[in-house]
């Protein structure tokens, strides 16, 4: 004889709820890290050689009083700009593949660029550490810590290094976002529109006779206050980012 009841079911733990939902993230963590030579080897790589053929030309010219300042760095923030364009255009068709959100995929992918972007940037820190200890390796040399950008404590460089790093990888995401979202005609016209706001700015700038005005500000601009701006840029464009890849269709 049944009485009609209903069976009531044990309500799931929150902190089965909390791991479900961390696991999904992980999972895009570890779909990206299939690919470790990309996020890992590539960096260090372009790193490492950078620093040798900078070290090879300072061992011809010898040390210099003033400093040899190198700007060879930059092309660590391009490959982590490229691996960003990667990220999405690579492993997004697959991570769809696997029913995985959009907002999973992408807060996911985020995520790990933090993650990788502190590791990065606590390497050069390090050897920012190291190339003052040394004085500029032997030669008074200047490629991790660049006047003014990078040459505070190391707690600021950092911040500096590591903001500069996140930045430079959405900045290629949101990129390949563009060109997955409207195509090449689309992303053509996105691109060449921001280019044409940036020329347009120059552009008024100088006629309106506002360089002396430009050139005042950015004297008083410090580090600190500049990537504390580059910051809230890289929260603005990781937005923008999420608000367009919702609407991507594969």
């Amino acid at each position: 004889m049944t009485t009609g009841r209903a069976v009531s079911r044990p309500a799931a733990h929150p902190r089965r709820g909390a791991r479900a939902g961390l696991g999904k993230y992980l999972l895009v963590v570890r779909l990206h890290f299939a690919d470790r030579w990309t996020f890992a080897g590539l960096p260090l790589l372009v790193l490492g050689v950078a620093f040798a053929i900078n070290l090879m030309i300072w061992t011809i010219i010898g040390y210099q009083e003033g400093g040899i300042f190198s700007g060879a760095l930059v092309s660590i923030f391009f490959i982590v700009a490229l691996i960003g364009y990667q990220a999405i255009s690579k492993s997004m068709p697959f991570a769809f593949a696997l029913s995985v959100s959009r907002r999973t995929f992408y807060f996911g992918t985020i995520a790990l660029i933090f993650v990788v972007g502190a590791a990065l940037a606590a390497i050069l820190t390090v050897l920012n550490l190291v190339e003052t200890t040394t004085d500029g390796w032997g030669f008074n040399g200047m490629l991790f810590r660049i006047p003014w950008l990078l040459d505070g404590p190391w707690y600021q460089t950092f911040l500096s290094n590591s903001v500069g790093l996140i930045l430079s990888f959405v900045l290629g995401m949101w990129a390949s976002i563009i060109y997955t979202r409207f195509g090449l005609t689309g992303a053509l016209i996105v691109y060449a529109g921001g280019t044409l706001l940036l020329v347009g700015a120059v552009a008024i700038i100088t006629w309106q006779h506002w360089w002396s005005t430009v050139s005042e500000w950015m004297s008083t601009l410090t580090a600190p206050a500049l990537f504390s701006r580059l910051a809230v840029l890289t929260v603005l464009l990781s937005i923008g980012g999420y608000l367009t890849v919702r609407r991507i269709v594969l």
